[in-house]
């Protein structure tokens, strides 16, 4: 029986959600991006759906604050997901690295390398507001990158089907 789970990215741009989401979609995870897939209607149209069909699904957005993750900690609910299996992995990154990589990306669909997108990351930097247990998710970790002991562990689960 398929066993879902919900893992909500928090993080400044240039913290390395990406990256980390990019491994686990290699393992089977469905990657929610709302880089790729345009909205966050549709964002929680691609999570509901696998969230329902028992996968692992990893949001990919910046998450800064409690309503903007209370929106995937709801559709876990809806999913019947188990709480346990809900949780938040926040990447603490110094901002003056996350600066360094968004102005070294090529490529990137919304932050282009130049001064506008450095004041993006400030922006996000100032808005964000740590998660806490209250907001529905039974683990809350905090890493600066996919060494962590928490991403390996999730890295070295069985590849899902599909």
């Amino acid at each position: 029986e398929a066993v879902g789970r919900l893992l909500v990215m928090v993080g400044i741009p240039g913290s390395g959600k990406s990256t980390i989401a990019k491994q686990l979609e290699a393992r089977g995870w469905v990657w929610v991006s709302q880089d790729e897939l345009g909205s966050r209607r549709r964002c929680e149209e691609v999570c509901a759906e696998g969230l329902r069909s028992g996968r692992r699904v990893v949001i990919d957005r910046t998450n800064t604050d409690e309503t903007q993750r209370a929106h995937w900690v709801r559709l876990a609910r809806e999913a019947r997901l188990a709480a346990t299996n809900a949780a938040a992995l926040v990447l603490r990154v110094p901002i003056d690295t996350c600066k360094e990589r968004v102005m070294s990306r090529l490529g990137h669909k919304t932050l282009p390398p130049d001064r506008f997108s450095l004041g993006i990351v400030d922006k996000f930097a100032f808005e964000m507001r740590l998660p806490n247990h209250d907001e529905g998710f039974s683990q809350i970790i905090e890493a600066s990158d996919a060494s962590h002991v928490f991403v390996q562990h999730l890295l070295s689960l069985p590849a899902s089907a599909r």
